[in-house]
């Protein structure tokens, strides 16, 4: 092997010693390179992988600051109404309160669709509402009494209310004072409303006249003995005693960051060009477990429409609009053009078969 030969003698003299080292720098960090290299051909035979991350979507703020986001579903027996925020049409009212299988193992159910075309629309998204989730019902409270009231005028006396069922309501006494026994009626009325016991007799000039006197539900009088029995609700024609009923629940979600969130969130891919898909068109059905089917539902009434069965196509929707930047969503209405944070939906009643 040849190689340089340098001497070096002894000398009280200072000298420069020229060394021969190489000072090109091609080989240095040529791993990396080829590292580098590598990833860019893969990516030119592959591609970048796309981002299937998701990203959840809360709704957009309120005017008032809040988030909450309310739906309201109204459900009607006929085609002539009336559309009602309640289930009572479709179910009994046992099998609301104690959440029976046909009822607990019904639902609501919104498609999100990317389009209102129906021939070409793909349904990229859903959210199930479960009857569970439901609003429950501030009951009107009602009391019972044992009303006993003796007859002291010159006709039969009358007591006058209205029930709990919101239905006026007149008790005909039994006859003239001495000739019947007392009249007695079990009442049940709601905590506030008016009673009144209503006396008839004939004046100087022989004219009969009714003295209409508000019943004191607390305490009797000369004229009648009430007393409390307890709680009752609606049942039927007759009041009944019914303290102990399970709650009753109506076709309303209240949707929020700090309440219900099942439904209140949307997730979605973070990504905005992975599909390119800015905007959602909302649809809502739901599913009655009791018969096995679904119901439509458009988002205002069919007595509204000149022809209940010709419904405008975008009646079946409301708009969601998705902001990337802060992951909110914003709810648009299709009959006002505006955003909302009420979203009613009333059922399509599909014309008769005859």
């Amino acid at each position: 092997m040849d190689v340089n030969k340098i001497k070096i003698l002894p000398s009280d003299l200072n000298r420069e010693i020229l060394v021969p080292l190489g000072t090109k720098w091609d080989f240095l960090d040529r791993s990396d390179a080829i590292k580098q290299e590598q990833q860019n051909i893969l990516k030119q035979v592959i591609g970048t992988p796309p981002n299937y991350e998701l990203s959840r979507f809360s709704h957009v703020a309120n005017p008032n600051g809040s988030s909450e986001l309310t739906y309201q579903f109204f459900f009607s027996p006929e085609i002539s109404g009336p559309w009602e925020n309640s289930y009572l049409s479709k179910f009994t009212d046992n099998q609301v309160r104690y959440y029976s299988n046909q009822f607990g193992k019904s639902f609501f159910k919104l498609d999100f669709y990317d389009s209102m075309d129906p021939k070409t629309q793909k349904n990229y998204l859903t959210v199930i509402l479960p009857t569970s989730n439901s609003a429950l019902i501030e009951e009107s409270q009602c009391r019972e009494y044992f009303f006993t009231f003796e007859e002291i005028g010159d006709r039969p006396s009358t007591l006058q209310y209205t029930n709990c069922c919101g239905e006026e309501v007149e008790v005909q006494g039994q006859g003239a004072s001495g000739g019947f026994p007392a009249t007695t009626a079990r009442i049940c009325v709601r905590i506030g409303g008016d009673v009144r016991f209503v006396r008839y007799f004939v004046n100087q000039v022989g004219q009969l006249v009714a003295q209409s006197l508000l019943v004191d539900l607390a305490q009797g009088t000369g004229q009648y003995d009430i007393f409390l029995i307890g709680d009752c609700t609606c049942n039927g024609d007759l009041p009944t005693v019914d303290s102990s009923s399970a709650p009753l629940v109506t076709p309303t979600f209240f949707l929020d960051h700090f309440g219900r969130q099942e439904g209140f969130y949307l997730h979605w891919y973070e990504d905005r060009n992975l599909l390119g898909i800015e905007t959602f068109y909302m649809s809502a059905k739901f599913f009655n477990a009791a018969i096995g089917q679904y119901v439509k539902f458009i988002n205002t009434p069919q007595t509204d429409y000149t022809n209940f069965y010709r419904i405008p196509n975008k009646d079946y929707y409301y708009i969601v609009n998705l902001n990337y930047s802060n992951k909110t969503y914003e709810i648009i209405s299709t009959q006002t053009d505006s955003p909302t944070s009420v979203i009613t939906w009333a059922e399509y009643i599909n014309p008769p078969l005859d």
